[in-house]
């Protein structure tokens, strides 16, 4: 498939400002609300937050605030310094002159980020301080909507910062017991299907005026051979000895298509993909079993096709009905002989039902050479197509949120400055002719005595980085090709029509993502083994009309020169556009 992809990591802005209020004299005056013996004045406090040039999508526009309204700030915390220099900002992790846990500062829409950014609080801040830093985040929301981590910002030691993304699966979590149910019931119908088996005593199995003369045991197995990690299918008849009768064939070539997985294949084990592979096995067994569609050649024949053959149907309608659907889940835990209140809802919905990608969930088998030679269970290690590497489920992470940061020097006056007086948005705030009036000063300063009114010279950035995505076709590109020519050499690859429609966007997924940011919003440690799965997608239609934002980790990793960790990015499609042949398998 030739696709283009187009993504764009966006930083945002917003602006902080403290403030208190004075009269202007040539000999400064102490403010009235000066504290000399803690040594502190009393100041109001202001934030000035632009959203106009900031991030809007599910993970939609509006909630990673990229275009629209704004979301609000909590878990604000305020950290004060003093420096040896003036002018300077936070370089290093050290610890606090003061804290000061402001909690939710702004509640959604309260300001626009152009005319009205100002919002005021009272604040008491030591004399000295020369740099003021600043977290926080958009309040909590829907974890797939509008992310979800860990914060920790309360520590005078900003060391100890942390900020963390948040596993989809958590380990002895609900979600993860959960999991491990649904995989169980699972197991249990598929290796109960492929340990299908049928036995009759002499004389049970009758057809015309033969009747067998010695007992009937036969496993579908005993179709295949299987040696070390290879399996093919017998030759000979396991009912008499003689070599396969063409409904033998057929029993045998399904055994070994579906229990064959080569070395380089990742085998789906999501509720779609189980439904499609049993039903796969049953329209190709039913064509023995019904009569309307084969009829029994010879007394063989009619043991293969109405006795083995019918026990391997009767399995396979444990999982699925004759319609290609799911069992429901009360018939499919009565069937595997499980009862888990926690499994509920539709086979299709697994495991989308616990916020995890399709291909997350990876179906693995074990050979022998005895019965029934194939037993399946579910990857504890999965295969992430995104990097090619193997982790746990657990390494499948919500979106980063939108998080706040600041670290800046000061802007001081000691003239009292009313909220209207301040400028308003990110250009305004940066140019220093908007401080021009109530005697700023705009070189290095520092609280004192006498100060009013403080700002933060710098803007507030956003934490979060936001990767933007677009998916379109390449120009002039009308047709897409399949695999099928690699596994039928003789045949030409299969052409799908690069329309709207064929394929739809489900998912996004971000890998090389570090687990944990510190203080800074840079990674604690060098790991990057971390995917984000972003389902909350704006335009799922191929091509996509409206881009969907992701908010992740900066992908700083302090070992690197030059180059720096790569982002690793995947898509998740529906294929709504027929079988066709992918990388290893049908797709």
């Amino acid at each position: 498939m030739k696709t283009v992809f187009k993504f764009a990591l966006m930083g945002f802005a917003a602006s902080l400002l403290v403030m208190g209020c004075s009269k202007s004299d040539t000999t400064p005056e102490d403010n009235p609300n000066y504290d000399s013996e803690k040594n502190v004045v009393n100041t109001s406090f202001v934030f000035n937050v632009s959203t106009g040039n900031t991030p809007v999508t599910k993970m939609t526009d509006a909630n990673t605030q990229a275009t629209g309204g704004f979301l609000g700030i909590s878990n604000a915390q305020l950290f004060s310094y003093k420096l040896t220099n003036d002018g300077e900002w936070v370089a290093t992790a050290s610890t606090a002159n003061k804290t000061y846990s402001l909690g939710a500062v702004l509640a959604a829409g309260a300001i626009d980020g152009t005319t009205n950014s100002n919002k005021i609080l009272e604040l008491a801040l030591p004399v000295g301080t020369n740099t003021l830093m600043f977290w926080g985040k958009a309040p909590d929301g829907d974890k797939n909507a509008n992310g979800k981590i860990t914060f920790s910002a309360a520590n005078a030691d900003i060391s100890n910062h942390a900020f963390g993304l948040v596993s989809r699966v958590a380990d002895a979590s609900a979600e993860a017991t959960a999991l491990g149910h649904w995989e169980d019931m699972i197991v249990k119908l598929v290796n109960a299907a492929v340990a299908t088996s049928f036995s009759a005593a002499v004389g049970d199995v009758t057809w015309g005026t033969e009747t067998n003369t010695s007992a009937i045991s036969v496993n579908w197995s005993d179709y295949a051979t299987v040696s070390g990690t290879a399996i093919s299918e017998a030759t000979a008849s396991p009912v008499d000895g003689n070599p396969l009768l063409p409904s033998e064939e057929i029993l045998a070539k399904a055994f070994v298509a579906f229990n064959k997985v080569a070395s380089t294949e990742v085998r789906a084990g999501s509720g779609p993909d189980v439904i499609y592979m049993m039903s796969q096995l049953y329209n190709s067994i039913h064509k023995l079993v019904d009569d309307a569609q084969y009829t029994p050649t010879s007394y063989t024949d009619y043991v293969v096709t109405k006795k083995i053959a019918k026990a391997i149907e009767d399995n396979l309608l444990k999982i699925v009905t004759t319609a290609g659907a799911a069992q429901p889940i009360a018939t499919l835990q009565s069937n595997a002989g499980v009862s888990y209140s926690d499994v509920t809802g539709d086979l299709a919905n697994f495991p989308s039902n616990l916020d995890l990608p399709n291909g997350a969930v990876q179906l693995d088998v074990t050979l022998s050479t005895t019965a029934p030679k194939a037993t399946w269970a579910y990857k504890s290690g999965v295969t992430t197509i995104i990097s090619g590497t193997s982790s746990n489920v657990n390494s499948y992470m919500y979106p980063a949120e939108l998080c706040y940061f600041g670290n800046s020097p000061i802007r001081v006056t000691d003239e009292e400055v009313k909220a209207s007086e301040y400028p308003d948005g990110v250009a305004n705030w940066d140019a220093d002719g908007s401080w021009t009036s109530k005697n700023w000063s705009n070189t290095a300063a520092h609280v004192l005595s006498s100060t009013r009114s403080v700002a933060m010279k710098y803007n507030i950035n956003y934490g979060t980085a936001l990767l933007k995505t677009n998916v379109e076709f390449a120009s002039g590109v009308t047709k897409l090709e399949d695999n099928n020519q690699h596994f039928n050499p003789s045949e030409n690859n299969k052409q799908i029509d690069a329309a709207t429609g064929k394929f739809t966007l489900t998912g996004i997924l971000v890998g090389g993502q570090a687990k944990e940011v510190g203080w800074d919003y840079l990674p604690k440690a060098t790991t990057f083994s971390y995917t984000i799965y972003d389902k909350a997608i704006v335009s799922s239609a191929v091509p996509t009309t409206d881009p969907t934002y992701t908010l992740v980790w900066d992908n700083y990793n302090s070992t690197l020169t030059g180059d720096q960790q790569e982002v690793l990015v995947a898509l998740e499609f529906t294929n709504n556009a027929g079988d066709f042949w992918g990388k290893d398998n049908l797709v």
